[in-house]
Parts: structure tokens; sequence; C-alpha cells
């Protein structure tokens, strides 16, 4: 496992990750930052913990909005596989979010 530090909102996270998925991990830190600049920009004063929810918010709205919803086949180029480590990724931000929403709360 690697450890690669990406920027989201103005903060540093450190995260676990695949050998060799590093940069498409910072690839995807930096969709979500953007959103999360849109977040903040749309609505300003929200906590970390809000930005992140309304930048997963578009996100969602967006990948809805073209159709992919739902998981690509098995008989593609390895998109189904981009995407379980993109969804694993998810799931360990989302984890850290949990935690960090707890101690705020």
């Amino acid at each position: 496992m690697a450890e690669v530090t990406i920027s989201v909102g103005g903060h540093n996270y450190v995260l676990s990750t695949g050998d060799g998925e590093e940069e498409a991990l910072g690839r995807l830190a930096a969709i979500v930052d953007k959103r999360v600049a849109s977040a903040r920009a749309m609505v300003g004063g929200l906590s970390e913990v809000r930005q992140l929810l309304i930048a997963s918010l578009l996100l969602a709205d967006e990948l809805t909005e073209k159709g992919s919803s739902t998981p690509p086949s098995t008989d593609d180029d390895g998109s189904a596989m981009r995407v379980n480590a993109a969804t694993r990724r998810i799931a360990a931000l989302t984890q850290r979010l949990d935690a960090l929403a707890s101690r705020t709360a």
C-alpha cells in the first residue's frame, strides 16, 4: 500500500491507496477540490464537512446527468476495475469524513 497526500478544500489528507494508484487518486482529489470550491462560492460560511457534502452532491448530480449512475459492465476495457478502485477510495474518504464530522459535532 502506498500513502498519498491530497489537498481538498485547503486541507491536506494522507490516504492509503494501492501501489501505482497515487496519480489517479490525485486526479480524483483535484476534481473534488474543484467542486468544494464551487460549493464554497455558492454558499459561503460552510463548515468543512458541509463543503464536502455539497461537493459530493454536485458530483453525484453530474454523474446522474451523464447517465453514469450505474457501474459499467465487466465486458468493457477495464473501466469496471477503475470504478471499483475509485469506489474503494471514496469509501475510505467517507470513513474519514464521518470521523471528522463526529469530532466537530
